[in-house]
């Protein structure tokens, strides 16, 4: 006898690279979206944090949104099991995360001609973790309660 697993299981369907991706991205552009405006929002908040005038929050964030929108579909933000679940809402981006975030604060360097400094690189992760992480959280909630009314009301209509 083996000792009960511990931990979150991981579905048998798990894996770290989603050749369509793309197509979920332009199934349900809410999430995406949403995605993009998490992104945007960590830019517009680090402008006003420092007092820059340089470019709008669009052009500061297109660095972060050109590797989230170039990596996050192949690796699984926008998977089919995403919506099945409240922990895998949750835990299905942050692999995505983990890799487009770097690689954005790494596109952010080459077109400013310097690499940003390690607390940047830092502040970039948490803020970015915090936003998309509440934004997938709350479209699950919605998603989960839009699902649960219309059942209700499939099931009442059968009555």
């Amino acid at each position: 006898d083996s000792p009960p697993e511990r931990g979150p299981k991981v579905r048998e369907d798990f894996k770290l690279f989603y050749p369509d991706g793309y197509k979920h991205v332009l199934s349900d552009p809410v999430l995406p979206m949403g995605d993009a405006s998490a992104i945007v929002l960590f830019a517009s908040i680090g402008r006003m944090r420092h007092g820059s005038e340089n470019g709008n929050a669009i052009t500061v964030a297109a660095p972060f949104l050109a590797s989230w929108f170039a990596l996050s579909p192949w690796l699984g933000a926008y998977c089919d099991s995403i919506n099945d679940d409240r922990t895998r809402a949750a835990i299905i981006p942050l692999f995505s995360w983990a890799v487009a975030i770097p690689a954005g604060c790494a596109l952010r360097g080459v077109v400013q001609g310097k690499m940003p400094s390690l607390p940047f690189w830092m502040i970039a992760m948490g803020a970015t973790g915090l936003l998309l992480e509440g934004w997938r959280i709350a479209y699950y909630q919605i998603q989960y309660q839009i699902e649960r009314d219309r059942k209700a009301q499939e099931s009442e209509a059968a009555i």
